[in-house]
């Protein structure tokens, strides 16, 4: 695997850093933005059974600990908003409320202590790979601390499609 490693404006304290795999023309993406960690999955999406999709998809908002399960869907019949809840690494569910700012962008609010407690922010995520499709819903789950995540994804006017994804790691 060949190492590649960016680095923007120091005004931004921001670093892209990838590994690009001999084998597949893919490169794995971490961002670090202003010192915090979003966990990056390279993602694969079975569309057909011999056809996948690949795509970069950056879930939860802490540094220091992976989600371990994302139980998502759209709003009713708004797919700008999803809600649902998730769960990181070593702690409970908490609610989930994301708002799309962009395409497969979205800003997310946490809540925990109770459906009365603030929403506190959750980060930028990106969730979706098409182009031209919304997602409408996400159930994934990992066994392995947050390592990997299985489970489906849906988009707008499809059935759920089997969701793999790991994460990547930091070049530092």
């Amino acid at each position: 695997m060949e190492r590649l490693g960016l680095r923007f404006s120091s005004a931004w304290k921001s670093t892209i850093a990838g590994v690009r795999h001999k084998h597949l023309d893919l490169v794995l993406l971490d961002l670090h933005i202003k010192g915090r960690l979003m966990t990056s999955y390279c993602a694969k999406t079975i569309l057909e059974p011999d056809s996948l999709s690949w795509a970069i998809f950056e879930l939860g908002g802490r540094s220091n600990q992976k989600p371990v399960q994302i139980r998502i869907a759209a709003e009713y019949c708004d797919t700008l908003t999803l809600v649902g809840d998730m769960t990181y690494d070593g702690e409970g569910p908490i609610g989930f409320k994301a708002t799309m700012t962009g395409r497969n962008t979205y800003e997310v609010e946490n809540q925990w202590g109770g459906d009365d407690a603030p929403w506190h922010p959750g980060g930028t995520w990106v969730i979706g790979a098409l182009e031209y499709r919304r997602v409408k819903g996400m159930h994934v789950t990992s066994d392995d601390s947050g390592r990997t995540l299985s489970g489906t994804i849906t988009y707008e006017g499809q059935d759920p499609l089997t969701f793999q994804a790991t994460a990547t790691e930091a070049v530092t």
